[in-house]
């Protein structure tokens, strides 16, 4: 999942590039003016944009929004939005929400979530499909449990009216992949977990929504990221 950063402070951009990496975006394009931002919007398509209204060269960032609005790619505003006129322009453009600066770590992960959860690019990718021997199923990885790593394949646990598996004959790091999600989690390496369906964790080891019985590992050499996200959530 590719994130667009459109601004023209550089001390503003590595402060959100550090905090989206805490979010566990780590695949984003960077532009500080309307031109550069077309080029890398038709380049990779974003899923979804954090856009200054004020930029460098002649079109400011609203001008931007309509572009972004046009081709259905969800965008933030990074403005205090102070004057009426400025207000009613950028309305227009009908901008996911609006981050004024500096920009709070909560409030930063709350817009994003909501940005692309609106994402008409974001609905056309809410499936993964993984081969399972001769066929390939469609899985939601809203319904993802966990991942379990079985030799050279892997097991998707869902919940669908209890734990159902399907064997995957891809890789757990492919399937990881595939998915490309901030709230997916490797706790240990043989296991990534939904951090929406963890229910709590207790020292090494960690419960699922509905599935108390199940107890997931977490190994010291992921603690440290499974605890920031999950304190994060």
């Amino acid at each position: 999942m590719k994130l667009l950063i459109v601004e023209d402070e550089l001390f503003v951009v590595e402060d959100l590039i550090e905090k989206l990496n805490l979010l566990g975006y780590l695949d984003i394009d960077i532009a500080d003016n309307f031109q550069d931002a077309i080029v890398l919007i038709e380049k990779s398509s974003p899923s979804a944009a954090l856009v200054d209204i004020e930029l460098n060269g002649d079109k400011d960032g609203i001008e931007l929004g309509e572009v972004l609005n046009n081709k259905g790619i969800p965008f933030i505003y990074l403005s205090n939005l102070q004057d009426m006129d400025t207000f009613a322009r950028a309305k227009k453009t009908s901008p996911s929400s609006n981050l004024p600066k500096p920009i709070g770590y909560i409030a930063l992960r709350n817009c994003i979530s909501l940005a692309l959860s609106t994402s008409k690019k974001a609905m056309l990718d809410k499936y993964i499909v993984v081969p399972t021997g001769s066929k390939k199923i469609k899985v939601d990885p809203d319904q993802i449990l966990y991942l379990k790593a079985a030799g050279n394949n892997c097991e998707i646990h869902v919940f669908n009216e209890g734990n159902k598996r399907h064997l995957s004959s891809s890789a757990l790091g492919v399937v990881l992949k595939k998915i490309d999600l901030p709230f997916f989690c490797q706790t240990h390496r043989s296991y990534v977990v939904n951090l929406n369906k963890v229910h709590s964790f207790d020292g090494a080891r960690l419960y699922i929504d509905k599935l108390p019985e199940i107890e997931i590992p977490i190994s010291a050499s992921f603690i440290t990221e499974f605890r920031a996200k999950f304190n994060s959530l």
